[in-house]
């Protein structure tokens, strides 16, 4: 289960991913296919789990998204 202040810096740290590629929080949290929109919601998620102590389907609950996605996100490499 996520606590609260789990949940807040989840919110902060898809908001500063979201900002870096210059897209709005709604885009990224939404289903939008954009690609500068996949990318910051990919950062967001390898972040998120790197940096918290949440597993994959809490994560994936975050963003309505299946944990395997979280998955293949974690494993992914940005230049």
């Amino acid at each position: 289960m996520v606590t609260l202040k789990e949940y807040k810096k989840m919110v902060i740290i898809t908001a500063e991913e979201a900002e870096k590629l210059d897209v709005s929080f709604v885009k990224v949290m939404g289903r939008n296919k954009h690609k500068s929109c996949t990318q910051a919601r990919t950062k967001a998620m390898k972040r998120i789990y790197k940096a918290l102590p949440v597993s994959y389907q809490e994560v994936g609950y975050f963003f309505r998204r299946h944990h395997t996605t979280v998955m293949h996100a974690n494993k992914k490499r940005f230049v």
